[in-house]
């Protein structure tokens, strides 16, 4: 009862929360941090996972007509038409299975991936299940030899982060912090006049990026950043579970031009460097004492915590196969096949 009492808060504050979005809703990849797969791939920036389902037509059933685009053509017929619904069914089933295999995939912090916290939980198998099947159908081709190809996607924010991200991140009332000389204790809700006064610092910004290239690290749903003490900088219990829910604990980009533009952060973030990155997933950043020190220093900079206000810049990952063999580009089709986009596209 507990549980499905904090679904329904938590749903209710993003619901009433005001409209902004973090993502970078543009339709340019180029410098999207992107997770290719066997089976599909992961934007990490847009906060999308990916799948396709292809399936060529039984040429017995079609005969030759898959053959010079004839196929596009002879789907007018309704004969034919049932045939080619049949086929794009068997796609469908054909992305789903691939979708599913690339949620499991999905870290979640530097130690779980998805199917990590699925394997035992029937309950949480269930639900992943419900929204793979209730996966976005955002494009379907019909290639010139006959294949059919569907793609399927799904957020890694709402419902599925609910659902997966750890239980200690959670809702946050107001940022909690020692006025300087005060005797209290950080684990105490201070008063207004406890908090520290913004006229003191010399700076404030409206985000941070982390800059963790060359460190081998990994994006997940739950990044942290540590100083290097151990301490967590950003991470629970810094973070609140209806920011992180509705727009991703942190975004991801390549380059740090096109991080610092990203409307999570836009304004004037500020710039730290990553020093290494630890965990067995390497998703946990570590930065300098320094560094940290600018984050923690007035209630501003933690409020822009709290809110997810964070973006981490990573080195373009190699799509490779869990044998270590590189996948080829999900673009190469498009320069030797031509599609159709809908039935009847440059049909005569």
């Amino acid at each position: 009862m507990k549980h499905r009492l904090l679904i329904i808060m938590i749903i209710s504050i993003v619901m009433l929360a005001p409209a902004l979005s973090y993502s970078d809703e543009s339709q340019d990849e180029s410098y999207d941090l992107v997770e290719t797969l066997e089976k599909g791939r992961i934007n990490w920036t847009k906060g999308a996972i990916e799948a396709t389902g292809v399936m060529l037509p039984d040429k017995q059933l079609f005969g030759n007509f898959v053959h010079e685009g004839r196929f596009v053509r002879i789907a007018l017929n309704d004969a034919y038409r049932n045939l080619l619904d049949k086929v794009i069914t068997i796609a469908l089933r054909a992305g789903y299975k691939n979708l599913r295999d690339v949620v499991k995939s999905v870290r979640i912090d530097a130690d779980t991936l998805v199917q990590d916290l699925a394997i035992n939980n029937d309950f949480i198998m269930a639900e992943i299940e419900s929204m793979i099947k209730s996966a976005q159908l955002v494009k379907k081709d019909y290639l010139s030899d006959g294949t059919v190809k569907v793609t399927l996607q799904m957020s890694l924010y709402g419902g599925f982060s609910q659902l997966v991200l750890p239980n200690d991140i959670k809702l946050l009332e107001s940022i909690k912090i020692l006025k300087k000389n005060s005797d209290k204790t950080a684990s105490v809700p201070l008063s207004r006049d406890d908090l520290i006064d913004l006229s003191d610092v010399e700076k404030t910004y409206t985000g941070v990026v982390v800059d963790a290239r060359g460190l081998k690290a990994n994006p997940a749903l739950a990044p942290i950043i540590q100083d290097e003490n151990g301490e967590n900088v950003f991470g629970p219990p810094v973070i609140s579970r209806e920011f992180a829910i509705q727009h991703g604990i942190s975004g991801y980009s390549t380059t740090l031009e096109t991080a610092r533009r990203l409307p999570r952060v836009a304004g004037n973030p500020l710039t730290v460097k990553g020093l290494r990155a630890k965990g067995s997933g390497a998703s946990v950043i570590v930065i300098s004492n320094a560094d940290a020190s600018k984050l923690r220093r007035s209630s501003k900079h933690l409020e822009f915590l709290k809110q997810c206000r964070v973006v981490i810049v990573m080195d373009q990952m190699i799509a490779k196969t869990k044998s270590g063999q590189l996948i080829s580009s999900h673009r190469h089709e498009a320069s030797h096949l031509q599609y159709f986009t809908d039935l009847g596209t440059r049909i005569q």
